[in-house]
């Protein structure tokens, strides 16, 4: 029997994404790249005769890497490698190198995890960050003047040294599978839960400042 696959978006008959299925082609194997969560079918036939199909559910969180070539702003969509601001789902990398380090000071901005590579920053100034996974940072993270949510769907961990000097303005716990602190955290103005029953284990690492 032969097989043909829809819809074809994200469809490539090569594991290196080069070679785009195309619509009604045979192929008994293809390889799904999508950008956002799709479902697959795929169809048999025999001689002529359908034969029942089944399909695949291809769940991705995207990736985009902060490219910085117009400006600092987060918020402008040509600053980054997908051409799209990331979402709560997107997994965020701030590379170093590039010619402008992010900016959060136009609107709130979203992520899934975020990562700051070596010698990189990323500054919260006066708006949200939104963060739904986890945080690793090796450059400068300064929320000193803005406000950091963490509202992940499961656990969520601040480790040690995540912030420049520490410092949080604000700090917005949404999830309630529970934040955990494993370092100090400064929180100068203030502390909030963004929903009912939203956690948030300490460990003794939190100082509310004024």
């Amino acid at each position: 029997p032969s097989t043909t696959w829809l819809p074809v978006a994200g469809l490539f008959n090569d594991g290196a994404a080069t070679m785009p299925y195309t619509i009604g082609t045979a192929a008994t194997t293809v390889y799904a790249s999508p950008i956002i969560t799709t479902t697959y079918n795929v169809t048999a036939s025999n001689g002529g005769c359908m034969i029942p199909g089944s399909s695949a559910n291809i769940i991705v969180n995207p990736t985009t890497t902060w490219i910085g070539i117009t400006s600092a702003d987060w918020n402008d969509v040509t600053n980054w490698s997908c051409g799209t601001l990331p979402s709560s789902g997107t997994n965020v990398i701030i590379p170093f190198g590039t010619p402008h380090y992010p900016v959060v000071s136009a609107a709130t901005a979203f992520s899934n995890n975020i990562t700051i590579a070596t010698g990189a920053s990323v500054i919260v100034s006066a708006q949200i960050l939104e963060i739904a996974a986890g945080i690793i940072n090796a450059g400068t993270f300064n929320a000193s003047n803005g406000t950091i949510e963490l509202n992940g769907a499961t656990a969520q961990n601040i480790s040690a040294n995540t912030f420049m000097n520490n410092s949080v303005y604000n700090l917005i716990i949404t999830n309630s599978a529970g934040v955990t602190l494993s370092g100090d955290v400064d929180v100068y103005n203030s502390l909030t839960y963004g929903k009912n029953g939203s956690i948030l284990n300490t460990g003794g690492f939190l100082t509310l400042k004024s």
